[in-house]
């Protein structure tokens, strides 16, 4: 990770959130966070219309399930339960969100560590979405083709594979 500027702040990370949180989020070496508190599906709903959301932290309630299934999907979204059992958990995780928080640790000292990598867990699942299908053809040493996809391309082992001659013959490639 390159060395970052200490005379650049680094964007705040904008939190919706019907929880709630500590203030002492806003000045985190994690974030920083906005904490942007919202009360009630309609409040929370405008407030993701209007963009520029990181995460959404939704109590768990009767709403929740509803809100999480209408929140943008390129937000965040943590809930916060009672006290969540395994079953519930994997629930909210099956449904989209990136992480459940019991109530108790909305004052533990590893919140901001947990809130910014749910962020980050969303960003590069957005991002792995965004990048799209490729196909190169090569016509010489395939193998090698491959080895240099996977090492210096970084593409994911599983998307590069090599194909016969009568396979490539078949394909309609773009020039």
């Amino acid at each position: 990770m390159p060395p970052s500027d200490p005379d650049i702040a680094p964007p705040a990370l904008q939190i919706v959130t019907q929880a709630a949180l500590p203030a002492a989020l806003a000045d985190s070496p994690f974030g920083p966070f906005v904490l942007q508190p919202c009360a009630g599906r309609d409040a929370v709903l405008a407030r993701l219309a209007a963009g520029g959301c990181d995460a959404l932290v939704l109590d768990d309630g009767a709403d929740a399930i509803d809100l999480l299934a209408e929140a943008e999907r390129d937000v965040a979204i943590l809930v916060v339960a009672a006290s969540p059992d395994p079953a519930a958990v994997l629930a909210w995780l099956a449904r989209g969100a990136q992480d459940v928080l019991r109530i108790d640790e909305l004052c533990a000292a590893s919140l901001p560590q947990r809130l910014r990598a749910a962020i980050e867990r969303k960003r590069l699942a957005r991002d792995h979405g965004r990048r799209g299908s490729y196909r190169f053809a090569c016509t010489a040493d395939a193998e090698a083709f491959a080895s240099v996809g996977r090492r210096f391309l970084q593409l994911p082992i599983s998307s590069v594979r090599t194909l016969a001659a009568t396979e490539l013959a078949g394909l309609a490639l773009a020039t």
